[in-house]
């Protein structure tokens, strides 16, 4: 931690470094507990925030406590997640957790608890686009013996401890169980969940370039997924951020918007209808 009050220095110690090795990531939980905490903080506090306040229009629902046993679910099995890969790996695991697909997780299960489906609408749309890529990538691995796409292949490298794989399959049951709660509580797209995706994506990856290692390209914050080999989604690889940021937003929208009205298809009658 850095010493007295100076302020360039703490700013400086708060920024990831280039290597999940360097002393502040691997030798001290410190800085990963901080990263942690303020992910966290720019992902379900801020939606907790922008949805209390209204600056996405979103109307209260009631909801049955019956479908609270689906977050506590969710919230037993990200504990025993965070629990059993940071013992294997250490603290570059309180790194990963901040990736989307677990951090929309931790949407998800507020959202369930505090009876507010827009954030399980949320979380659904910020990590459609990867985890419908893992369908397919399986149905490859399955036919053919590869992952064709990449989205799944990092389970293949030699790296990936057994806890990680064991940990990942999330990506095949994680929607499924977002849509079934949404058409059971609903049925239907809760009102502002789409705007709230696209915030958390930005803010989600604004702060994993900040504050996670380069090396782990958490979010593809520094560059586009290694295991996706198409040329033109490399193009801004290592772009400073000011760049680099517009055009990961910009891909994720071309993507993502069009997906929306399956999504919206899949929970049922649209947006739903409240009041």
């Amino acid at each position: 931690m850095p010493k007295g009050n100076d302020k360039t220095t703490s700013t400086l110690w708060i920024c990831g470094e280039a290597s999940s090795k360097h002393p502040k990531h691997s030798h001290t939980w410190v800085h990963g507990l901080v990263a942690y905490l303020l992910g966290h903080l720019c992902s379900v506090g801020l939606g907790i925030y922008v949805v209390d306040h209204q600056w996405i229009t979103n109307t209260p629902e009631t909801i049955s406590p019956q479908h609270d046993v689906l977050g506590y679910g969710l919230f037993l099995y990200q504990l025993a997640m965070v629990v059993c890969r940071a013992y294997v790996k250490g603290p570059e695991e309180l790194y990963n957790q901040l990736w989307a697909c677990n951090a929309g997780m931790a949407l998800a299960t507020t959202g369930i608890l505090l009876h507010k489906p827009i954030f399980v609408g949320a979380a659904i749309g910020v990590v459609a686009i990867d985890q419908m890529l893992w369908y397919f990538d399986c149905i490859f691995k399955v036919t053919t013996g590869s992952f064709k796409i990449g989205v799944a292949k990092y389970l293949e490298w030699p790296e990936t401890p057994m806890v990680q794989k064991i940990f990942s399959w999330h990506h095949l049951w994680f929607l499924p169980l977002c849509i079934y709660y949404l058409r059971a509580t609903g049925p239907g797209m809760p009102q502002g969940a789409l705007k709230l995706s696209i915030l958390g994506v930005f803010s989600m990856t604004l702060i994993t370039r900040l504050v996670t290692p380069k090396d782990l390209n958490v979010n593809m914050a520094y560059q586009f997924w290694q295991d996706i080999k198409i040329d033109a989604l490399h193009c801004m690889d290592g772009a400073p951020v000011w760049q680099y940021i517009p055009y990961l937003l910009f891909i994720y929208n071309c993507i993502n918007l069009p997906l929306w009205p399956f999504l919206t298809w899949c929970v049922g009658r649209g947006v739903r209808v409240t009041g």
